[in-house]
């Protein structure tokens, strides 16, 4: 049945913890930025998405989603209200991938339908993360496909694998240890600074302008205003800054027809926060990685 709304891709972020410390993180995760989100908490707001709201494609992404005890419950709700999605991931950095109760977890995930999305972060776990991987994949009569993601345009990544079943991915492995620059310009005496940009200009250089996200049930046009109300309860931001990420307006499936349907159709349009990221994003080196001390 087609629904009143479509958008291509959506990210749905469970949680704010990582592990690691990687610098330009997007959504600052490298710092000890904290909560998550639990699934009874939004099953509703997130059913009565599902019933107006088509997705072509689904991630769910943190923070590091194999830190958060209900990964595999936010899958199966997740699944269950979005049964025809044909291209579903969990992103992860792989580090938590050698605990039995995580290659249990994997495993139930690529039953349900999703794929495993691994980005390596530091060359130093390159070699572990692929063989745990692999055990978890080795149940599975699958094969491994060399990819090349330089002719991607993804110039952040490194070639890597994927893993298919008949055809079908179940699990992508990425040397993806260098970042795109993030909104955070400098930082100084405790105080975040993010960017001034032309916000046309930033918005043409994004390298994620395609991915929106869910977060608590809200959507949100990208990864910073999505983590912007976290953002500045946990950390002190510059007042222009904290101003321009309260003001931003996301959209529940609650809100006025006109307003959803306006919503939806210029989520890749550029909007007054983009001014926070910069112009010009180059990509950089993020490693070696620090793990974050408990």
């Amino acid at each position: 049945m087609t629904k009143k709304y479509w958008i291509e891709e959506t990210d749905f972020y469970i949680t704010n913890v990582c592990n690691l410390t990687c610098s330009h993180c997007i959504t600052y995760n490298d710092r000890k930025f904290k909560g998550y989100s639990k699934w009874e908490d939004y099953r509703q707001i997130y059913e009565d998405w599902s019933k107006i709201l088509d997705v072509d494609m689904m991630v769910i992404i943190g923070g590091e989603p194999f830190s958060h005890p209900e990964l595999l419950t936010w899958a199966r709700g997740i699944r269950g209200f979005w049964p025809d999605v044909q291209s579903f991931a969990v992103c992860t950095n792989g580090t938590y991938l050698h605990l039995p109760e995580n290659k249990k977890i994997a495993r139930e995930l690529i039953d349900l339908g999703l794929w495993i999305d691994i980005s390596v972060h530091d060359p130093a776990h390159y070699e572990d993360i692929k063989f745990h991987i692999e055990d978890i994949m080795s149940i599975y009569d699958y094969e491994t496909i060399p990819i090349q993601t330089t002719t991607l345009g993804r110039s952040f990544l490194d070639d890597g694998y994927e893993y298919r079943i008949n055809g079908k991915k179940i699990g992508e492995l990425n040397k993806r240890w260098r970042l795109h620059t993030s909104s955070m310009k400098m930082e100084k005496d405790g105080m975040i600074y993010m960017h001034t940009s032309d916000a046309e200009t930033a918005h043409q250089n994004c390298s994620a302008y395609r991915c929106h996200y869910f977060n608590k049930g809200k959507l949100y046009k990208c990864h910073l205003v999505a983590v912007g109300e976290d953002l500045v309860q946990q950390f002190n931001i510059d007042p222009d800054s904290k101003k321009m990420l309260t003001d931003y307006r996301a959209c529940t499936p609650y809100d006025e027809p006109e307003f959803i349907e306006q919503f939806t159709k210029t989520l890749r349009s550029t909007i007054p926060q983009c001014t926070l990221c910069p112009e010009k994003r180059q990509p950089a080196n993020i490693f070696p990685l620090q793990l974050k001390k408990k």
